[in-house]
This record gives C-alpha cells, structure tokens and sequence, in this order.
C-alpha cells in the first residue's frame, strides 16, 4: 500500500513501436489523451494478471478494447503458416488454430465461428481475410469497406457470417510474433457508424504494446515454432507447477507415480526450454489450458 500523499506511478505505454506498422495502420494523431489513458490503464490491467490463465489475460484485452472502440463483439484469433503450402496459396500457408470470443452470447458465436473455419474455403476465399494475410511480419489494422465495397461483399460466406451474428460492419487488426505466428483482433459492430480512424489507431497501438499477452496464450497452447506441442498430460502438469506445486504436489494432485511427474516435468523443461522450476516462474507464463484436439 502507498503512503498518504505518494502518487502512484502510472505505466507509459512504450513508443515508438517495436516494429513496423504498414500504411495500414492509422496514424497516432486520430487518438485524443482520453484515449491514451484508457489504452495505458487496460494495458497495465492486462500486465498485472500475471497469475491468471493466459486466455482469461487475452479476454481481458479484447474484452477492454471492445468497450473502448464500441465494438459488440472481438474475436482473437491465432494463426500459424503451415510449411509445405502451394505457392499459389493466397493465405501463404497460415491457417487459424484457436479462437476466443469476447462479446455476448460468445458461446454460441464460437460454435458457430468453429463450424464456419471447418470450411477452408470460407475463409481462404475471403478478400479481407486475404488482404490481412498480404501484409504478414507488418502490425496493420484495416475496416472491412477500406478492403472491400458493400455490393462486392454482399453474398460472400463473411458476409453471411455477419449476417448470422446480427452484425453490420467489421475491423481486423494483426499482430505478428515470428514469422510463421501471427495473432489477430476481428472487431464487429452491430449499427452504424462503421469504425473510424480513431478506432482502427486505437487497435493499432494496443496491438503494438500488447505482445506479451498474446504469445503467453500461443505458448500455452505449444504452438510456437520453437516449441513441441505439450501432450493433455504435460499441459496439467505445467498448470500446476506454475502454480507453485512441488513435482510430489503434483504427483498427488493427478493420482500418479511420483516417477511418472518427474518425466513429465522433464519433458515439459525439454519443451519449453528450461531448466528448473526457477527458471520456469521466472519466464511469467500463465497456468495454460488443454488445446483442443
């Protein structure tokens, strides 16, 4: 607790930027101070659920950022390229793997984003979708009528997918990671206006400062390139050790063999590049959740 009469420190949201934005990112001068303090706040709101499940920090975000840009609904999306594609692939080789949805009725609205992405052709077909693609290892953001005119997008499965939702115009910002990972923010409104400059610059720096969140949640899935995918197994056994679980803890928490854990926990150190418990809390991942199959 701070001391009568000491302000507290309020955490600067880094400039310039760590990496390239493409003329596709709205320009800084479309945002007000009101707007830089609410992105600084929700910033270091994320930050400090250190502890939490990484999903929950993510949800945290989309969810802040949704009532901050008047958007009824945000998707986060990752995505990884998939080596071996055809050259004439047109999403050159990325493919989404994990979605969490932020807005009401998000359950229903992950079912049925589930069944749409079931369908390659939905989404590898979709203009904006490959305009975001085009831009890979740039942070960018674009609306849905910069990519596409209203007539050109009526009847498109995207459009039909708007439809279903009830929505009426949409916002994609992208957040590269390496160059084979990238995460994106699909931000829907459900009357008008349609997103703005303010909006798109609002997204642009959040994405700019918000790396740290987004590849704890691809880490804790062992989607990066430099991971091996964490078995159901290994992925429990992690959760608690960041917990603060002694591999015996551990052993008794999931009725095995303290012989058993300890290979797990060696294979999860393998993975993950480390070499002790020390090390492992030290890196600030979040107790990760099972990838689905």
């Amino acid at each position: 607790m701070s001391s009568p009469g000491k302000r507290r420190r309020t955490r600067a949201v880094p400039r310039p930027p760590s990496l390239p934005p493409s003329p596709e990112a709205a320009p800084r001068a479309n945002l007000t101070e009101s707007d830089w303090r609410a992105l600084v706040e929700l910033v270091a709101q994320v930050a400090d659920r250190r502890a939490s499940h990484p999903s929950e920090a993510i949800y945290e975000l989309v969810e802040g950022c949704g009532q901050l840009v008047g958007a009824v609904s945000i998707t986060a999306t990752m995505a990884i390229r998939r080596r071996g594609a055809a050259a004439a692939d047109p999403l050159l080789g990325f493919r989404p793997l994990r979605s969490l949805v932020s807005g009401p009725g998000r359950v229903r609205q992950e079912q049925i984003l589930d069944e749409w992405t079931a369908l390659p052709s939905n989404y590898v077909e979709d203009p904006m979708t490959q305009r975001v693609v085009a831009g890979t290892g740039t942070l960018r953001t674009m609306t849905r009528r910069q990519v596409i005119d209203d007539q050109s997008f009526a009847g498109t499965p995207a459009a039909r997918l708007l439809e279903q939702f009830g929505h009426t115009d949409r916002m994609v910002g992208a957040r590269p990671l390496h160059p084979d990972v990238e995460c994106y923010l699909i931000l829907d409104r459900a009357a008008p206006p349609d997103f703005g400059e303010r909006e798109r610059a609002f997204v642009t720096e959040l994405l700019l400062v918000s790396r740290a969140p987004f590849e704890r949640w691809v880490r804790a899935h062992g989607l990066f390139p430099d991971q091996s995918p964490l078995s159901p197994r290994e992925t429990e056994v992690l959760g608690l050790l960041l917990r603060g679980l002694s591999e015996k803890e551990a052993a008794d928490r999931l009725s095995l063999t303290v012989g058993s854990t300890h290979q797990y926990v060696v294979s999860v150190y393998r993975k993950l590049g480390v070499c002790s418990h020390r090390e492992l809390m030290s890196r600030g991942l979040c107790a990760p959740e099972i990838p689905r199959p």
